[in-house]
């Protein structure tokens, strides 16, 4: 095995004190360069260091859940854990189509539901009904095509016993509409999204990340 000839040398230069700077370089001190095999072949190693695109850690990141109802069979509610006490950003988007606010309304208006349930029955966190707002869009905005709804809300990961929550995110459109996906439908829907942030500090401890400045 062969490795680089100035493996002492580099070393020396950090003998006598602490650099945390980075050097792709200085990173190549020892590394295997070579493997010579009795039968008088060899295979050489190339090192290419990572890259990024930029220098700064975000303060915090995020992961985005989202529920959407297009009347389609078989849509069940998403479930999701947090990974940490969390504030969370939600946003409910009802997009009427080609329906009108008057037929949406008539048929109980667009919803959603977020819960969490432990170790006992499912408590409520924030819901919302559509069905006035699809009044008075029908009145007052009857080409509007969608309504939003938004509100901040905080997701503990636990509940005062211990137990782990689980939430439960759902999106309703009206039943009685009928079907609303497809080349030949009205194309309404409800979609709900609940974006969570988790802060980096959380990230690194989790993932072990060390930042050497």
């Amino acid at each position: 095995m062969q490795f680089g000839s100035d493996f002492y040398s580099k070393f020396q230069k950090y003998a006598t004190y602490t650099n945390r700077s980075y050097s792709f370089t200085d990173c190549q001190a020892g590394i295997l360069r070579q493997i010579n095999y009795p039968t008088g072949g060899y295979v050489k190693y190339e090192y290419e260091p990572n890259s990024f695109m930029d220098k700064k850690v975000p303060d915090e990141t995020s992961e985005t859940i989202v529920n959407e109802d297009w009347n389609m069979p078989k849509s069940p509610p998403t479930n999701f854990n947090v990974p940490a006490d969390s504030q969370a950003d939600v946003e409910v988007r009802l997009s009427r189509g080609l329906n009108s606010w008057q037929d949406v309304w008539e048929a109980g208006g667009g919803s959603f539901t977020l819960l969490h349930i432990s170790s006992g029955t499912p408590g409520a966190i924030c819901s919302h009904s559509f069905k006035e707002e699809c009044l008075y869009y029908a009145n007052h905005y009857p080409d509007a095509t969608e309504i939003i709804y938004k509100t901040s809300i905080n997701l503990p990961i636990q509940d005062n016993e211990g137990y782990t929550y689980t939430y439960i995110l759902s999106a309703d459109f009206p039943n009685s509409l009928g079907l609303q996906y497809g080349a030949s439908t009205k194309h309404g829907s409800t979609r709900a999204q609940v974006k969570y942030k988790l802060s980096t500090a959380w990230w690194m401890r989790k993932y072990k990340v060390v930042v050497s400045v």
